[in-house]
């Protein structure tokens, strides 16, 4: 699906890095909505964003709205914390692939790749809400 799809299927406004690391560019992205089949006060919209460069190295975002509080994931427990914007995250690195997790207003948002932390960091500060 084509960002302007996931942006017409999404009831949320989509989330776009304004920076990405040179020779990545948007490849798709997927929108899934549970709220058909999850229990009460658990449903969520995710949208998944995926970014390639000619390597086939991907960057991938994750953005997701909870009907209520996000839940915790227990792999988190043991990640370092990181400021995004001011704003609390989490960085954990599982052997090449490491997570950066954070939330801006009421999208909790997860960035995967093999990229170095300080740039997924920087991806990460390009995301913005839109005023």
């Amino acid at each position: 699906m084509t960002l302007e799809e996931a942006r017409e299927s999404a009831g949320f406004e989509i989330l776009v890095p304004e920076y990405l690391p040179e020779g990545y560019a948007f490849n798709y992205s997927m929108v899934s909505n549970n709220s058909w089949i999850a229990p009460e006060n658990q449903a969520f919209e995710t949208v998944s964003l995926t970014y390639e460069n000619e390597e086939g190295d991907i960057i991938s975002l994750s953005e997701t709205v909870y009907e209520t509080e996000t839940p915790e994931a227990p792999i988190m427990n043991s990640a370092e914390e990181v400021s995004i914007n001011g704003k609390e995250g989490k960085y954990l690195t599982l052997g090449d692939m490491k997570i950066l997790n954070w939330e801006i207003g009421n999208i909790e948002l997860s960035l995967a790749s093999s990229l170095e932390k300080d740039e997924m960091l920087r991806i990460a500060e390009s995301l913005r809400e839109n005023a």
